[in-house]
């Protein structure tokens, strides 16, 4: 993999390191390690090599699909659940305000 890569570091109180690494059209990489500072810096570089191969291999995770059946309803019919109910009718008691 070639180009820009965004590597991002975050140190919060008393929490482990957080790692991310982005390159361009490809799903982040972030690990956590519980390292020294500097034990963490110090591994970045094979953590970048890590996520070189794998954003060679697939750059992107595939795509979550569904396995609500609703949503495949709602696409084919192109309605919503909402516009294929009917109006409901106000009870007898209950006071209509408009």
């Amino acid at each position: 993999m070639s180009g820009e890569v965004k590597i991002v570091i975050v140190l919060k109180d008393d929490r482990p390191i957080r790692i991310g690494m982005q390159s361009t059209d490809c799903d982040p990489v972030i690990r956590l390690t519980g390292d020294s500072l500097k034990e963490a810096l110090d591994g970045i570089p094979a953590m970048l090599e890590k996520a070189n191969r794998m954003w060679d291999e697939n750059p992107r995770y595939p795509k979550y699909t569904s396995p609500l059946p609703s949503e495949e309803e709602a696409k084919t019919t192109g309605r919503t659940a909402a516009a294929t109910r009917p109006a409901s009718k106000p009870k007898q008691d209950q006071t209509q305000m408009f």
